[in-house]
């Protein structure tokens, strides 16, 4: 039997063509252990995973599991900054709960910041005044310049 070999690029990911969670990520089971892959691949390359905290994917890859793209991190991380970094967070008018566009935000903050005070945006708006206080301190629509 003739073995084929064929180089590792360790830029490129290294995608899991096994079995898969249905978001997505790979999976497979050691006995009647389910593990996912990533998560496998980081312990078998780097090391053990510190307690409440996740595998995250730097390449933005559910199914990489290189571990140069692997990265331990916490779930508000991998909720946040990576999530907005891959264009998968539903922030802003992309998320189907909002009820403003990010014209309606910059709006209020250009009327807030030429003046006007928030109860008089508020009236009308529409909507309630401590809102518009959040909208205005950036507390809320934070990726809105």
């Amino acid at each position: 039997m003739k073995r084929v070999s064929r180089s590792i690029d360790i830029n490129e990911c290294w995608e899991w063509t096994g079995g898969k969670t249905p978001n997505g990520y790979g999976m497979f089971s050691i006995g009647k252990k389910s593990i996912h892959a990533h998560r496998f691949a980081y312990i078998h390359w780097k090391g053990e995973i510190p307690d409440k905290l996740w595998i995250l994917h730097k390449c933005g890859i559910k199914k990489c599991v290189n571990p140069a793209h692997l990265e331990v991190g916490t779930p508000s991380k991998n909720n946040g900054d990576d999530k907005r970094r891959d264009g998968t967070l539903l922030e802003g008018s992309r998320n189907p709960a909002s009820k403003y566009t990010e014209e309606d935000i910059r709006n209020i903050r250009n009327r807030y910041a030429n003046g006007e005070t928030q109860t008089s945006i508020s009236i009308s708006t529409g909507i309630k005044q401590g809102h518009i206080s959040d909208i205005c301190s950036r507390k809320v629509w934070k990726n809105i310049e």
